[in-house]
C-alpha cells in the first residue's frame, strides 16, 4: 500500500509541474490581475484624408504599439501619454493593430473617405489694409488648383501665387482689386486699401515655446517701417531681422531659460511684446516651435520648420481643418499652417456664435507631421479670443 502512495504522489506532482502550476501556459506568465487591453476607439473608424483621430490606449502591459496594416491608406502613432492617433492619407481602407508588451492584441479596422468638397477660398480678410512698401502673405484653398492670381492695379499692389501661398505687395497709397481663380474659371475677389496709416502693428505669433539651437520665425505687420527692437536681448539670444524682408525677424538661441520679453517698435515708437520661452531636449523629429499662441484676428500663414525628419515623404495632419489647413514644403523642411476651411480663425465661448466671449477663452490646434519611419511630431497652436466682433 505505501508502494501505491508513493507513486500516485509522483504522478501527481509531474502532472501540476506539467500544467505550470495549475495557471498561465508556456509562453506567457500568469497575470490573473492584469487588465485587458483597450482602445477606446469603436471597432470601425472612419477619418478623412488629411484628418486625425485620437483615441486613448489603456490596460494589459505597458509599451504599447500599433501598426497599420497599409500605411500608404492610414498613419498610426503611439504617443507617450499612450494615445492613439489615427492619420488620414487617402481614400481606402486599412487595418491597425494594437498590442501591448505581452502581444495582446486589438484590431481597428480604418475607412478614410476622401472628405466633402471645399469651395475656393483664401484666409486674406476683405477688405485688406496694408501700409504702403510692406509684405503680406496669406493661404489660398479649396476649388481646384493649381490658381491664378491678379491685380487691376500694380501700381498700388502686386500679387504673387505659389502654390497655396499668396504674396500681397503694397506700393503705394491707392486701391486695387486681387482676383483669385482656380483651374475650373472659379474665381473670388478682394479689395486691397493701401493707406499711410491705420493698419495697427502686429506680429504672430504671440508667444512661442522653441527648443534650443532652433530657429524661430516672427512676422510683424502693420504700423510704420523700419521696425526696431527695444530694451535687453540676453547675450545667449540673437533676435535681427532679414535684409531681404524686414518684416521678419528672426530669433535663435543656444541656452535654455524664459519667459523673456521682447519689445518690437515701429518708426512711430508703437509697440508690441513678444514672449519666448527656450526649452530644452531635441527629439528626434520635432517641430519649432512646438507651442505657440495667435490671436483669433491673426489670419498670416504660419511656418512650422522640421527637423530630424527622416528621408522621404512626409505628412502632416491638423486635428482641426476648419480652423487650420496644413501644407508641406517642397524641401520637406518646413510646414505652412493656413486658415482653415470656415475662412477665418474666428472662437466663441458664448451662445450669439459671433465670434464674441470671454478673453480667457482659447483653443488648442495640434499640427502633426510623420515621416517615412513613422516617428511623429506635434505642434500646439492656441488661438485666443479678441473679445471683440471676429469677422
Amino acid at each position: 500500500m505505501s508502494l501505491l502512495k508513493y507513486v500516485m504522489g509522483v504522478a501527481v506532482a509531474i502532472s501540476l509541474t506539467a500544467c505550470g502550476g495549475g495557471g498561465g501556459n508556456a509562453s506567457t506568465p500568469s497575470t490573473p490581475d492584469l487588465i485587458p487591453l483597450i482602445v477606446s476607439a469603436p471597432s470601425t473608424v472612419t477619418v478623412e484624408t488629411g484628418a486625425s483621430t485620437s483615441y486613448i490606449v489603456s490596460g494589459g502591459q505597458t509599451p504599447y504599439r500599433a501598426v497599420s496594416g497599409n500605411s500608404s491608406i492610414a498613419q498610426v502613432a503611439i504617443n507617450k501619454d499612450n494615445g492613439l492617433t489615427v492619420m488620414g492619407l487617402v481614400a481606402g481602407t486599412s487595418t491597425v493593430q494594437v498590442r501591448d508588451a505581452l502581444s495582446a492584441l486589438v484590431e481597428i479596422t480604418v475607412n478614410v473617405s476622401a472628405g466633402p468638397a471645399v469651395a475656393l477660398y483664401t484666409t486674406t480678410p476683405n477688405p485688406l489694409s496694408m501700409a504702403p512698401s510692406t509684405t503680406q502673405k496669406f493661404g489660398i484653398g479649396g476649388g481646384v488648383p493649381p490658381y491664378t492670381v491678379t491685380s487691376d492695379n500694380v501700381s498700388v499692389a502686386t500679387v504673387l501665387v505659389s502654390d497655396s501661398v499668396l504674396t500681397v505687395t503694397a506700393a503705394t497709397v491707392g486701391t486695387a482689386n486681387l482676383k483669385i481663380t482656380d483651374i475650373s474659371g472659379t474665381s473670388i475677389s478682394t479689395a486691397i486699401n493701401v493707406v499711410s496709416s491705420g493698419v495697427p502693428l502686429s506680429i504672430s505669433p504671440t508667444s512661442a515655446s522653441v527648443y534650443v539651437d532652433n530657429t524661430l520665425d516672427v512676422m510683424i505687420v502693420g504700423g510704420t517701417p523700419p521696425y526696431r527692437i527695444g530694451g535687453t536681448i540676453p547675450a545667449f539670444m540673437t533676435a535681427v531681422f532679414d535684409n531681404a524682408n524686414p518684416s521678419r525677424l528672426i530669433i535663435t538661441s543656444v541656452l535654455t531659460g524664459g519667459p523673456f520679453e521682447l519689445n518690437i517698435f515701429d518708426s512711430q515708437n508703437s509697440t508690441v511684446k513678444f514672449e519666448l520661452t527656450i526649452i530644452a531636449g531635441q527629439p528626434t523629429i520635432r517641430l519649432s516651435p512646438s507651442i505657440l499662441k495667435v490671436s483669433e484676428l491673426d489670419t498670416k500663414p504660419i511656418t512650422l520648420t522640421i527637423f530630424g525628419a527622416a528621408a522621404g515623404t512626409l505628412h502632416a495632419f491638423s486635428s482641426d481643418l476648419a480652423l487650420f489647413t496644413v501644407a508641406v514644403g517642397e524641401d520637406n523642411k518646413t510646414i505652412t499652417v493656413n486658415t482653415g476651411s470656415k475662412g477665418n480663425r474666428c472662437i466663441t465661448n458664448d451662445a450669439t456664435g459671433t465670434g464674441t466671449g470671454t478673453s480667457d477663452y482659447v483653443i488648442p490646434v495640434t499640427i502633426s507631421v510623420v515621416d517615412s519611419t513613422r516617428a511623429l511630431a506635434t505642434s500646439v497652436i492656441t488661438i485666443t479670443n479678441s473679445v471683440g466682433a471676429c469677422p
